[in-house]
């Protein structure tokens, strides 16, 4: 469409200068005609050179995208790790949540043993210094030489 209307131009500036049309244009046709095999080959060029390019970038992005899946993979591979990591540490910290439950249950048994132990032992004191009160008093209230007023002071 340009080059036709460039021509049509060129024609018009030279037929204006004094040249013939028809000699302009059949000229610029036979320029044409001989300079058609080296603008193929020109076109051919220009195609070959736009599809190396096109293909060196395909080739850039697939080099991209191959890093991208790489990193991407990686990153699930760490991630994988630390959560492996983290499974563990969870894993412990349960056994050892465990481990100070069952000590502090043995700790609270032994502690209510030890309690009911020395309130068992209290009782029996208690036991031991009552009968032992009673038989201070069944002493003192069966001695031979017991009065009758000793009998009431004590009562009363």
């Amino acid at each position: 469409d340009e080059w036709r209307s460039f021509k049509a131009r060129y024609v018009d500036v030279c037929a204006e200068g004094g040249q013939s049309r028809g000699h302009v244009a059949e000229r610029l046709r036979q320029m044409e005609e001989t300079n058609r095999k080296h603008r193929a080959l020109q076109l051919e060029r220009w195609n070959q050179q736009r599809m190396a390019v096109e293909e060196q970038l395909q080739r850039y992005w697939c080099r991209q995208e191959r890093r991208q899946e790489r990193r991407c993979r990686k990153a699930m591979e760490m991630e994988d790790r630390a959560l492996c990591r983290l499974r563990g540490a969870l894993e412990r910290w349960r056994r050892l949540d465990e481990r100070r439950g069952a000590r502090e249950r043995l700790s609270a048994s032994r502690r209510r043993r030890r309690e009911e132990h020395q309130r068992h032992s209290q009782q029996a004191k208690a036991q031991k210094r009552e009968q032992l009160a009673r038989a201070q008093r069944w002493k003192a209230m069966h001695r031979r030489d017991l009065t009758w007023a000793e009998i009431w002071e004590r009562r009363y």
